[in-house]
């Protein structure tokens, strides 16, 4: 793992067949993997705090005009 002067950090991913990938982490997501270890494919190497919670199934209904609702 390396970091930038902007402050991300690029994962370097070595695979089975030897291939490198590199991966750009943005600055002020926690990185959850360490060096030396075994990842899988679809696993995540960050913290996303923008992943599951509340609300993330649930649609946004926007009041425009409070005097449309008719009780």
């Amino acid at each position: 793992m390396t970091k930038s002067e902007k402050g991300e950090t690029t994962v370097t991913i070595f695979t089975l067949e030897g291939k490198e990938l590199k991966q750009v982490i943005p600055l002020g997501l926690n990185i959850v993997v360490k060096e030396k270890d075994i990842v899988q494919v679809d696993q995540p190497l960050t913290k996303d705090p923008n992943v599951g919670g509340f609300g993330q199934t649930e649609t946004e209904i926007v009041l425009q005009n409070p005097q449309r609702i008719i009780g």
